[in-house]
């Protein structure tokens, strides 16, 4: 009967711990650099995507509201997202986007508007606010792949899922505007004619 070497068996127990931790910190790390989008998408596959949303400046309190509690919630009532800011923000329920705006950015200067977009959402500079009603553009980080998602602040990850019909609001100096989507379509950058403000409709370009 053939025994075994314990030097062996010590070495090939040990090789197999030590994969076993290189496997377990690769994963972690994967985890680590796409723990954004993985969540955004998890996020998005189980949200409540109904239109009845409403965009407010304050959070309510409702419960002094004809006595109902905290708990309660009048039937039929649409359910509130508190703006992320009251002076300049941008609000897309279905796809969870709540952030700030950053005025005035150059979008043809790279320096100013790649510190600004670390910070998420920028207006373009020369464009029309909403409310001068004429044509708003409004840029972020966007991408198709998890690599450059993580890598930017991708605020407009989720942006493809939007449909025509969903809703849009913009905040502006205490004031709250409200869009629908009547077209997704991907620009390449090079194209600008969307930033003409001789239009006569009041749209906004995300």
């Amino acid at each position: 009967m053939e025994s075994q070497n314990p030097n062996k068996e010590n070495l090939r127990n040990g090789a197999k711990k030590t994969g076993n931790i290189i496997l377990g910190v690769a994963v972690a790390l994967l985890i680590a650099q796409y723990f954004g989008v993985i969540k955004a998408e998890f996020t998005y596959l189980f949200r409540n995507k109904s239109q009845e949303k409403e965009v407010i400046l304050t959070a309510q309190d409702t419960s002094s509201e004809k006595g109902t509690s905290k708990a309660e919630k009048p039937q039929g009532a649409k359910q509130q997202i508190v703006a992320n800011n009251k002076e300049f923000a941008l609000v897309i329920p279905k796809i969870g986007v709540n952030v700030k705006i950053l005025p005035d950015i150059d979008p043809f200067d790279a320096k100013t508007y790649q510190k600004a977009l670390s910070q998420g959402v920028t207006h373009a500079v020369g464009t029309s606010l909403p409310s001068e009603g004429k044509n708003t553009v409004l840029f972020a980080h966007s991408t198709d792949n998890f690599y450059n998602a993580n890598r930017y602040n991708a605020v407009f990850y989720l942006l493809s899922k939007l449909l025509v019909g969903d809703k849009v609001f913009v905040v502006e100096d205490g004031r709250i505007y409200e869009y629908a989507i009547i077209a997704n379509s991907v620009v390449e950058a090079e194209e600008i004619g969307y930033m003409e403000q001789d239009m006569e409709l009041s749209l906004i370009h995300i």
